[in-house]
């Protein structure tokens, strides 16, 4: 089952003579319990498009579909309602509330939604290793500790999607590793995630990566029965081939 489609979404800024063509007829699925991640160098679009599902920006042409809900539909509203229900985000600042403390801002979430999650507080804690810091605030805990709770925080609503943007990209080469085996995790407990990444390391533990260029899907390249780091390789061969530096990505 497809949590989303992306149908032949174009995306422009400006009009008239000055109009840029940021997206060009781009379409996909992901599907539930996939772990995707999106890559391309600066300016192919990638962060618009990871906008745009996440209802931020609009679509100029196209549609997007998420849980069978055409997000271009809809008026703010009801896609402020939606958010709360279907998607969970992960952001590289982490935004936690510093006022909070880890539980606390945890809680915020299911208070938001007020449903009865799949996992519970003290279930998702032990899973990602933070049950230590419940009660410190953020301030007290290290970048990846903090990241560790961004994602209790995103996947304790149960959402369909989970959006994150460059996740590790505040993070040293350990506390990355540890992130990326959290993302494991939760994919093995049913989250499909998407995410926006630079960094060819953090796509190797992703079941499959777009590669924008220009607006465009230029690849779609699966890792099946690869291993992370013959993953990675090849994922490196492919943006040797895109072209441009790979600091751009």
């Amino acid at each position: 089952m497809s949590v989303l489609e992306v149908k032949n979404v174009d995306k422009y800024y400006g009009t008239g003579d000055i109009a840029i063509k940021v997206l060009d007829g781009v379409s996909f699925s992901v599907e539930q319990n996939e772990f995707t991640a999106i890559m391309g160098p600066s300016g192919s679009g990638k962060t618009t498009l990871l906008n745009m599902i996440s209802t931020i920006d609009t679509v100029s042409a196209g549609n997007i579909f998420i849980n069978g809900m055409d997000i271009t539909e809809e008026d703010e509203d009801v896609l402020s309602e939606f958010r709360g229900e279907n998607l969970g985000f992960i952001f590289q600042d982490f935004n936690l509330l510093d006022i909070l403390t880890v539980r606390e801002n945890i809680e915020l979430s299911l208070s938001i939604k007020g449903e009865k999650p799949i996992m519970t507080l003290e279930e998702i804690s032990k899973l990602l290793g933070i049950t230590e810091i419940l009660d410190k605030y953020p301030k007290h805990i290290s970048g990846g500790e903090k990241q560790r709770c961004a994602f209790a925080r995103a996947f304790i609503n149960s959402p369909k999607l989970i959006l994150a943007d460059e996740p590790t990209g505040s993070l040293d080469s350990n506390a990355s590793r540890t992130i990326l085996k959290s993302m494991e995790l939760l994919k093995e407990k049913g989250a499909t995630i998407l995410v926006v990444t630079h960094d060819a390391f953090v796509s190797a533990w992703c079941d499959r990566v777009l590669f924008l260029r220009d607006g465009k899907i230029w690849k779609d390249l699966y890792k099946s029965e690869k291993t992370n780091r013959e993953f990675y390789n090849k994922i490196v061969e492919t943006m040797s081939v895109l072209g441009g530096d790979i600091n751009d990505f």
